[in-house]
């Protein structure tokens, strides 16, 4: 572990308390308590300051890494901090000079986008605003400020989840639970599972925690919950036929067309299913299916591919059918473009309009989904 921290040129005569985790050390330097506190060698603490600083500081901060700074450059300043700051380094913001520490905080900002999130960030508040610093022994306590670069964190996984239902690969350890959850959600929806119901219900039960804390992240909050809250009316559909349809739709508002194309084909095949009579049968590898199978999927396949036959609306139990001709059409055409988009395109004709005959086959099966 590491200790990287900014510091001004203060002169110090005597030493302060600061207090961390219930225990309190006296020292010259905030630095030096967290030095102690985790223990942390001296090759390891990495100081920037100007030169003013080594001169005024030299015999405190003896033997630690110092990295010299523009005093004048705040861009300076986050660019040091983005190339020595390491992963997991825990970082004091309390003695910097100027702008230091909020060039510092801005480039833990950045850093975490390159996967170089800091194990805490601290600030250590002087207890008695009016206590004389020459004259006498001032007490300070350390808080920790990665809280506040997770806040931004959160606001942005929010965001993109909702626009895209994708979660970026994050640390958010403030919001451990609804990151979590966030995440395994987005990874069973980009895998066409919409087993969710659990991951829903925990995200909603941590947003109602979180807003009473958080007031300021309500607006994000909320649109999470009613993100959330769509996904799970779409799943709490009576027909499973509907469950699927109202996903596709969802899935088509995201601009996940390969996964709007799955997602409606399985809707079409136990829409099928659901309306043939209750004797009607069909044969596959020589196995028998009927609406009593226990192998629901396998009847869905079997009564699909009977209308996929290019006789099939001529079948007794397919000729109520609505429009049967044109359903069976788009039903074929749904699955030359599922193929099409999962194996990259390789017909160079299903890229026009793609998007747009996608929702008009959405239009065209739901006047059935009704």
């Amino acid at each position: 572990m590491r200790l990287f921290a900014t510091l001004g040129a203060t002169r110090v005569g005597k030493e302060h308390l600061y207090e961390i985790e219930s225990k309190t050390y006296s020292v010259k330097i905030s630095l030096l308590a967290l030095k102690e506190h985790f223990g942390i060698s001296d090759k390891d603490v990495y100081i920037i300051g100007t030169q003013r600083t080594k001169e005024v500081l030299g015999d405190v901060i003896e033997g630690f890494n110092f990295i010299q700074i523009n005093e004048d450059s705040l861009e300076n300043v986050f660019e040091t901090a983005v190339k020595y700051i390491q992963k997991d380094d825990i970082v004091d913001l309390t003695q910097g000079f100027r702008s230091f520490p909020f060039g510092v905080f801005l480039a833990l900002n950045f850093s975490k986008l390159l996967k170089k999130d800091p194990y805490d960030v601290f600030y250590a508040q002087v207890m008695d605003i009016g206590c004389d610093y020459r004259n006498e022994t001032c007490k300070h306590k350390f808080v920790s400020l990665k809280k506040y670069l997770e806040i931004g964190d959160l606001a942005r996984e929010i965001n993109g989840f909702v626009s895209s239902w994708y979660v970026a690969p994050n640390e958010i350890d403030n919001f451990s639970l609804i990151h979590e959850n966030l995440c395994t959600l987005s990874k069973k929806l980009l895998s066409n599972n919409i087993d969710v119901l659990k991951e829903l219900s925990l995200i909603q039960n941590e947003i109602s925690k979180l807003k009473k804390e958080f007031g300021f992240l309500s607006g994000h909050l909320d649109l999470l919950y009613s993100e959330a809250s769509g996904i799970y009316a779409a799943l709490k559909n009576g027909r499973e036929y509907m469950k699927f349809y109202e996903m596709a739709k969802l899935y088509y508002s995201k601009g996940l067309l390969l996964q709007t194309l799955t997602m409606l084909f399985e809707a079409i095949s136990a829409y099928l299913a659901d309306i043939v009579p209750h004797n009607f049968s069909c044969r596959k590898h020589d196995v028998e299916y009927t609406k009593r199978s226990k192998n629901r999927y396998a009847f869905r396949n079997c009564v699909k591919n009977t209308l996929r036959s290019e006789k099939g609306c001529e079948r007794w139990w397919f000729k109520t059918l609505r429009n049967c001709k044109e359903f069976r059409k788009n039903l074929l055409k749904i699955d030359e473009m599922r193929n099409d988009s999962a194996h990259a395109f390789i017909n160079k004709k299903a890229l026009e309009n793609f998007h747009s005959e996608i929702g008009e086959l959405i239009g065209f099966f739901g006047e059935y989904m009704k």
